[in-house]
């Protein structure tokens, strides 16, 4: 994320999407992303103050690391009373969650999204969703 460039978000009409160079297994990935967040990014390009080629920047302007990223994140979960567990990860892990959720459980697509080079990996966000399934079985039992 702290290498993530201006130049790598495609926001023009009808494009919500990012390229994500050097991921997961050095490899080179687009993510897609819906309406809102792209709304969001451009309200944010709007309210930086520094117009450096890196979305995300120090005080000073500089590219910001990802520590200095996750620094910016546990400040903020701290003042919204989140979890102090909480971290950059638990967004992509919550991220992965809701998506399979979304996708009607399409592990696949979640393995694209995520830039995994195995579904093996991928297989642990399947695992997560206990609540889903008691909520599955529960229903089953009041159909009969």
């Amino acid at each position: 994320m702290s290498n993530l460039k201006v130049e790598h978000l495609y926001l023009k009409k009808g494009q919500n999407s990012l390229i994500v160079r050097n991921g997961k297994g050095g490899k080179d990935r687009i993510v897609q992303f819906g309406p809102g967040l792209k709304n969001q990014i451009l309200e944010y390009m709007d309210y930086r103050t520094r117009r450096s080629e890196y979305l995300f920047t120090s005080h000073r302007g500089d590219q910001l690391t990802s520590s200095g990223i996750q620094q910016v994140f546990k400040k903020y979960a701290r003042k919204a009373k989140l979890p102090s567990h909480y971290s950059i990860h638990s967004l992509r892990h919550t991220y992965a969650t809701n998506l399979y959720k979304a996708s009607g459980y399409n592990l696949r697509m979640v393995q694209k999204q995520l830039g995994h080079a195995s579904i093996t990996t991928t297989m642990a966000y399947s695992d997560v969703i206990g609540q889903d399934l008691d909520d599955a079985i529960q229903a089953l039992e009041t159909e009969e």
